[in-house]
């Protein structure tokens, strides 16, 4: 996107949507301004301002203009911090980002084959900014719809959209999910008219249906993109990506999905038999495991208590192996060699330490206390979380609504649409967080299927996925 004959002015004042006020060279001039936004942090009195001298050339409409220049960027100070320089011009994002998909279409995501690019597409009752069209066998054609939002709102490096109330925006969304449904590809390109931004988030406080929208758009299977740009006094182009963050909280599980606590159990269930003299081979240790998922089954279901099941699986293996158990004080031996393992699963620490400093990190942990305090004590974790709840000190169990209520009460501000919940267990994370009406992401890791009633929002296969969605 090109520029000709800019000019460097002062800001005084904007009397409506439509013009402002600028000092050029002592003369004041009301120029044109290439924006109907509010902008009211941008244009502030006495802000630098880049404007284009108006073509000599008749419009395509023959109207006499009332402005020699429009008023293009501006330059924004910032308090301890760069100031920057932000193109507003309205119609800017759309011209560079038909740019950067004609320059590479692998830009989008988009394999590189025949394709035309084709801008303002009707498609059901909205008109769609631009329209890839790839060319495939018999004539016929597979079709990604974009649409371009400009993002000029900027706080400490975070951007965000809207600076207004948009019903329009909303309805867009809609349609692209519709898109979606029909069989073609959507996404949401936001151009951040700037360089320099960290990350972009939807604003909430401005337009919280706006944000919901969108997310319920990613769910849908729309994909969002923030690209920012390289800013000159004439000229912008689309470069760098940036993170898009839709979520405030993250409720992680921890056994299986942070921790590993198969690898876990298995160590302190051997030192465990061994102390009372029992041959730790693999047929014991597997049916060990049985018997366990059975009982936490059944405390899931609220068909036995959190003391019964903490020792009777023991009492029942011992059964099993027609040995003499003293069941409660099996249980604790183990319960304190379990305390000790906290073994990260691959990739864990490096999701954690990305996600920290962008999100409010929660664990949500089905559990006993002092072992899971113990395990996250011994995996040097607690520092990424705002706060731990375990299932024993809550006084419910996931999938119960209980738990979820309590969590809920005690993360502040909270919003059930800005929060989603991860784990690897489909009838404690996932059916709890489907039940609490939160977003939910299945980390299956054995490529397992899902019943129709427990389909999660979002599944992957590693943890190391989750940063792709977030």
């Amino acid at each position: 996107m090109q520029y000709k004959n800019i000019v460097k002015a002062k800001f005084i004042n904007r009397p409506n949507r439509f013009i402002a006020n600028v000092e050029i060279d002592g003369k004041v001039e009301t120029v044109h301004v290439k924006n109907t936004g509010r902008c009211k942090e941008l244009l502030t009195s006495g802000a630098t301002v880049y404007l284009e001298k108006a073509s000599e050339k008749p419009n395509k409409e023959k109207i006499a203009r009332k402005t020699n220049y429009d008023l293009v960027a501006v330059i924004k100070e910032r308090e301890n911090l760069p100031p920057i320089l932000i193109n507003m011009d309205s119609q800017a994002p759309n011209i560079a980002a038909a740019n950067w998909i004609k320059e590479n279409i692998s830009n989008l995501g988009e394999e590189s084959k025949d394709y035309t690019l084709r801008t303002e597409v009707m498609y059901g009752n909205s008109r769609f900014d631009l329209c890839v069209e790839h060319f495939i066998e018999d004539g016929e054609t597979e079709k990604t719809f974009i649409e371009v939002k400009g993002v000029t709102l900027e706080n400490n490096g975070v951007v965000l959209f809207p600076d207004a109330p948009t019903q329009r925006g909303i309805k867009h969304i809609k349609e692209l999910e519709k898109c979606v449904k029909d069989g073609h590809k959507a996404y949401i390109l936001f151009v951040v008219q700037m360089k320099g931004a960290t990350e972009f988030r939807p604003n909430e406080q401005t337009h919280k249906e706006f944000a919901d929208t969108l997310r319920h758009a990613i769910k849908a299977g729309v994909k969002i993109i923030a690209r920012d740009c390289v800013v000159t006094p004439d000229s912008m182009h689309i470069d760098n990506k940036v993170d898009v963050l839709l979520y405030k909280n993250i409720l992680l599980d921890l056994d299986d999905t942070i921790f590993d606590f198969k690898k876990a159990e298995h160590q302190a269930l051997i030192e465990t038999l061994s102390n009372y003299s029992v041959d730790a081979n693999d047929d014991v240790v597997q049916r060990y495991s049985e018997i366990n998922v059975s009982q936490w089954k059944l405390l899931e279901k609220g068909e036995m208590t959190r003391a019964e099941l903490k020792w009777r699986r023991f009492k029942l293996l011992f059964d099993e192996l027609g040995m003499e158990c003293p069941a409660e004080e099996v249980a604790e031996y183990y319960t304190d060699r379990l305390s000790r393992g906290g073994f990260l699963l691959e990739g864990a620490l490096e999701v954690l330490e990305s996600l920290y400093k962008k999100y409010n990190l929660y664990i949500v942990s089905n559990g006993f206390a002092k072992t899971q305090h113990g395990r996250i004590a011994s995996g040097n974790i607690k520092r990424f979380f705002k706060e731990i709840f375990i299932s024993q000190e809550i006084g419910a169990d996931k999938p119960a609504l209980e738990f979820f209520n309590a969590v809920f009460s005690r993360i502040p501000d909270f919003d059930k649409n800005g929060t989603i919940i991860v784990g690897d267990s489909l009838s404690s994370d996932i059916k709890g967080g489907k039940n609490a009406g939160i977003t939910t992401v299945w980390l299956n890791r054995q490529k397992s299927t899902a019943p129709e009633e427990l389909l999660p929002d979002f599944e992957i296969n590693d943890i190391s996925e989750l940063l792709k969605i977030l």
